[in-house]
């Protein structure tokens, strides 16, 4: 990797479903990402976590309630992701 690029994703996975919990802004505009976070969490369990680096927009929606949920699901296809 080039000295001036910046790693901006990461993907933690667990071999089996673990206990999850969240923290998150009380702000009243809630980027898609947090609103399907926040779904996901009531179930407590998970077993990836998808980290960016990068700041959310949260002024992106409707078409980030279209792609976050994609994000996630790409992932669950293929949990053993490569190194």
């Amino acid at each position: 990797m080039p000295s001036n690029q910046k790693d901006d994703l990461a993907v933690l996975y667990s071999e089996l479903p673990c206990d999850a919990a969240g923290v998150f802004t009380t702000n009243k505009v809630k980027s898609a990402t947090i609103v399907i976070d926040q779904l996901h969490l009531r179930q407590n369990r998970v077993q990836a976590v998808i980290v960016n680096s990068g700041n959310d927009n949260a002024c992106t929606a409707p078409q980030a309630y279209k792609t976050a949920p994609l994000v996630g699901k790409l992932t669950a296809a293929r949990p053993q992701l490569d190194a």
